[in-house]
């Protein structure tokens, strides 16, 4: 990204660049956006991110260096916060570097768009019920809360598709979940990384409670794997907070 491009404070690369898909199907910038950008039971991720009204006019206020309410939340972060590292301020600066090298023809209009980058959550499998979640991100918490929405089987087809076709662009891919270990589109996802795109940024959040040697030893021969563990205690603590889990067991 260029330096007249930096100057422009309101300017994110994720609404040229990528999306975040939930486990009901909403299509949204990025995991603290504000305004829901469609349904992938109802259209393509493809047709929501390169046709979307409420996309288009997001990107055109960020080229008028206008602040769009969608992505309040970084400004505010960014507004009151004094911290030099600036790619931990925000969800915007963090992905200016990782996307840093963009081709500068995505920001000639606000309707341009090219995939490299993916939030991807694609079910609620999960084997725990941690007292912070719910039914959307945890299939042991919609046991006694409901059965969240999901995707249908066409969605999770064509969405998965649409991911593999871009698979040699992406720079970036953050899997969460429910447990990302036990979806079984983030393992064929990680096999289409290690053939095709083995250099691409693949952060992952996981519990680590199922975590296979074979997937392990998958992993290393990526180049840029960032682990995030999903774990805030021990013990007794553990127990009760990721309910069934047993602290004990899994060390």
């Amino acid at each position: 990204m260029s330096s007249s491009y930096l100057k422009n404070n309101s300017l994110c690369p994720l609404p040229f660049t990528g999306a975040i898909v939930k486990t009901d199907g909403s299509v949204f910038c990025c995991s603290i956006s504000k305004e829901q950008l469609g349904n992938v039971n109802e259209k393509s991720l493809e047709e929501i991110l390169t046709s979307s009204t409420k996309l288009k006019k997001i990107r055109r206020d960020m080229l008028d260096n206008k602040f769009p309410k969608n992505c309040s939340n970084c400004y505010e972060k960014e507004k009151y916060h004094t911290n030099l590292n600036l790619e931990n301020i925000s969800n915007r600066l963090y992905h200016i570097k990782i996307l840093k090298d963009s081709p500068f023809k995505l920001y000639k209009d606000e309707h341009q768009f090219e995939l490299q980058q993916m939030d991807l959550r694609w079910r609620n499998t999960c084997n725990f019920a941690c007292v912070y979640c719910g039914g959307h991100y945890s299939s042991v918490w919609a046991k006694f809360d409901g059965h969240a929405d999901k995707m249908s089987d066409d969605a999770m087809k064509k969405t998965f598709n649409f991911v593999k076709q871009n698979i040699k662009n992406l720079k970036t891919i953050y899997m969460a979940g429910g447990e990302p270990f036990l979806i079984k589109e983030n393992l064929k996802i990680i096999d289409l990384i290690q053939q095709e795109n083995p250099e691409l940024l693949l952060r992952i959040n996981t519990n680590l409670s199922i975590l296979t040697q074979k997937i392990f030893d998958q992993l290393k021969t990526l180049k840029n794997v960032h682990w995030i563990v999903s774990a805030e205690s021990t013990g007794e603590r553990f127990n009760y907070i990721r309910w069934p889990g047993n602290y004990a067991i899994l060390i």
